[in-house]
């Protein structure tokens, strides 16, 4: 009989403290949002209109200065070796031709097959649609993949692959180039 007094003494001493400091813990979280509420009503973020440039201007994202000198639409890329055509059926590719020059102090890589958030990757962009560079491992004119020296340059080409709706549509296609947070982008159509 006792053992049942004493737990049950306990159960309503935890129930009666719990119920205590969830007015407490309420008051906090309104002071907590008020003081929030009051932060981000101060002072309003404005974000910087992203410069797009066209094709032929030259432009500087960090220790890069790239160059599109132009923008196909095509069938297939070739090379003196290979021919490379879309993955999938009916759709196209996008070739960019472009000068990219390491502004850096050390070598760095253009556009590096397995891209991390601090290197350079180039997309081209339709609307709300992203499509990633092609990796056509041997094409000799690729800029992919390719070491740059410390004030080196490297010229070829870059090759997305579109759907045919988006080749034949005369929606803008932008060039976006990413590079340690920051982004450049080029208008090509």
């Amino acid at each position: 009989m006792k053992k049942k007094l004493f737990v049950t003494g306990i159960i309503i001493c935890a129930l009666a403290c719990g119920c205590g400091s969830s007015d407490k813990k309420a008051e906090a979280n309104k002071k907590v949002n008020e003081t929030t509420t009051e932060a981000t009503t101060e002072e309003p973020t404005t974000e910087e209109p992203a410069i797009i440039y066209n094709i032929g201007d030259t432009a500087e994202l960090e220790n890069w200065e790239i160059n599109i000198a132009e923008m196909q639409i095509v069938d297939s890329v070739e090379d003196s070796i290979m021919i490379y055509k879309a993955n999938e059926e009916g759709d196209k590719l996008v070739k960019v031709s472009a000068t990219a020059t390491n502004k850096g102090d050390e070598a760095s890589t253009f556009c590096p097959s397995y891209g991390y958030s601090d290197d350079l990757i180039a997309k081209v962009i339709n609307g709300e649609d992203e499509y990633s560079a092609l990796i056509l491992l041997g094409y000799g004119d690729g800029m992919h993949n390719k070491k740059v020296e410390a004030q080196a340059s490297i010229s070829g080409n870059m090759v997305f692959e579109i759907p045919e709706s988006v080749a034949s549509a005369e929606d803008e296609l932008i060039v976006k180039f990413t590079y340690k947070g920051k982004e450049l982008n080029f208008k090509v159509r």
